[in-house]
């Protein structure tokens, strides 16, 4: 999968350029990693400095305001406790429960615990068919394999890198970027937190399954087919950043919703949609399988943007029809999908201010580094 998420984040970098102590060849600190050697002379110049000491402080840090304090400490975190924060807010946000006791009638449903009442769910997901219907697929896999040759090195770079498509439409930089990044990764790590769960339960075997014709040009992942975990991170991503450009500032509180710019075929739903194809293209991944994992990411993104945005609304999906076995996967078919007639808005709750302050101020951080 491509949840590999610290090619999107890739936190902390930057400060490795700075170490201009490195100038002897010893590896050194300066802000980043150290060395026996270092630590050692560490030590002897802090016995040869320090002197004697009563324990009296030198100063007392002054008592911040709770959520000042949290997002302060949170822009001083190193790059695993931040993103360990981080992970700790997003992860909480979203949850998954099965229903159906067979593979041909299996439902899930995943949840978002900012919904009023968090009992609705955010996507209710249902498998399209039995894996003999699943078969009807092969044809749309065996044609998009005529274009193996055009697409092979974006194939194998989106194995474990899709962030990087996405700075054709957004600048992205270690530095000048950090907390657009921060949130990037975020995303894709939450969004493979809950696809995994979703291909287990669902079962679907992988086109290569069926038949060996299909000759994948990519190692098949061990894991199940449906829904594209690929598909559900890049629309997820092309969600989020569509909302950072639209986003008139950190006052804007208006409901976000990603069909205008699927049915516009704007610049990052298509990144989006070539990446999911290319999993098709590669012979690892079902056009239905694409379709799902869109509305997922689709539908988990826009949850994210209005609550950072602290919008009163969300819209919640419901997917997954025998029709999509029919059919090859598309930009088009997404925005069906997302104006189906089940399409609802929902309430977002105001609770848990704490959590919702922190990712609030992260969004705020993000929106100020566009241009």
């Amino acid at each position: 999968m491509a949840g590999k998420a610290g090619k999107a984040g890739k936190a902390g970098k930057a400060g490795k350029a700075g170490k201009a102590g490195k100038a002897s060849g010893l590896d050194g600190h300066a802000g980043g990693e150290s060395s026996s050697r270092l630590s050692a002379a560490l030590m002897t110049s802090a016995e040869g400095i320090r002197g004697k000491w009563d324990l009296t402080p030198t100063r007392i840090p002054a008592d911040n305001p709770f959520y000042a304090a949290d997002w302060m400490q949170l822009n001083r975190l190193g790059a695993i406790p931040r993103q360990v924060v981080i992970d700790d807010v997003f992860f909480g946000a979203f949850s998954i429960t099965g229903q159906g006791a067979a593979q041909k009638t299996g439902v899930a449903d995943v949840f978002c615990s900012y919904i009023d009442p968090p009992s609705t769910p955010l996507a209710t997901i249902t498998r399209p068919g039995d894996n003999a219907a699943f078969a009807n697929q092969l044809r749309f896999v065996r044609n998009d394999s005529d274009i193996r040759p055009d697409r092979m090195d974006e194939i194998l770079e989106q194995i474990d890198d899709i962030t990087s498509f996405f700075g054709s439409t957004l600048y992205l930089d270690d530095g000048a970027t950090e907390w657009t990044q921060e949130l990037l990764a975020a995303l894709v790590r939450v969004v493979g937190y809950i696809v995994q769960p979703l291909k287990l339960y669902f079962n679907v075997p992988r086109p290569i399954d069926y038949a060996p014709q299909i000759m994948p040009i990519i190692q098949t992942p061990s894991h199940r087919t449906y829904p594209c975990g690929h598909g559900a991170e890049a629309f997820a991503l092309a969600t989020i950043i569509e909302g950072l450009m639209e986003t008139s500032g950190p006052n804007d509180t208006t409901q976000f919703s990603a069909a205008p710019y699927v049915a516009a075929h704007s610049h990052p739903m298509r990144v989006a949609e070539r990446i999911a194809v290319n999993r098709t293209v590669g012979g690892v991944h079902f056009p239905a399988d694409n379709l799902a994992g869109a509305m997922l990411g689709i539908a988990m993104g826009e949850a994210l943007i209005n609550i950072l945005k602290r919008a009163k609304k969300t819209n919640t999906y419901q997917f997954g029809r025998p029709a999509d076995l029919g059919a090859d996967f598309s930009l088009m078919s997404v925005h069906a999908a997302l104006t189906d007639p089940s399409t609802t808005a929902v309430a977002l709750s105001s609770d848990n201010p704490q959590k919702r302050q922190l990712v609030t101020s992260i969004w705020h951080a993000a929106l100020a580094e566009r241009p």
